[in-house]
């Protein structure tokens, strides 16, 4: 079963050793990085994807960042630095975290009104998983990525 846990102590090292594949990496970072990252940024929650307990991928949700400013006047959450470990991908668990997603949020946001994200043009298999969990491609473009123009999606809660 796959769920939905802020790191504590109790996982916080087993999160820092997972990655995804380093074709994948340039678009998410790699929990070494960011979880420490989520760790100093005090609107920041960092997130473990748990399969059966154990911690197989990382995301980070934000109530402040930048990007939020595409839902308003709806608040919402901002879904950051999202991967799942390469050693256990393509077993349906990016597609089970996100469909996690909405009630974790609705629990930890209670304000929240929707999930908004941004993804790189050039990463169509993203998309398309976004888009399968229920995603909606607002047609609005983020320019401010480093790897060109991103997708903004929203998963309304």
């Amino acid at each position: 079963m796959v769920c939905l846990r802020t790191v504590d102590a109790a996982v916080r090292q087993q999160v820092l050793g997972l990655a995804p594949a380093p074709r994948q990496a340039r678009f998410s970072g790699v929990a070494a990085d960011t979880l420490p990252a989520a760790e100093r940024h005090h609107t920041r929650q960092a997130v473990a994807v748990l399969r059966d307990e154990q911690p197989v991928g990382f995301l980070a949700l934000d109530h402040a960042d930048p990007i939020c400013r595409y839902t308003v006047p709806e608040p919402s959450v901002a879904l950051r630095a999202f991967f799942v470990d390469a050693g256990v991908q393509r077993q349906g668990i990016a597609t089970a975290a996100l469909r996690a997603l909405p009630a974790f949020v609705t629990r930890q946001h209670p304000q929240a009104q929707c999930v908004v994200l941004t993804v790189n043009f050039v990463n169509p298999v993203a998309v398309r998983l976004y888009r399968r969990a229920g995603f909606v491609d607002t047609g609005r473009m983020h320019l401010g990525g480093a790897f060109g123009p991103q997708h903004v999606l929203v998963l309304p809660l």
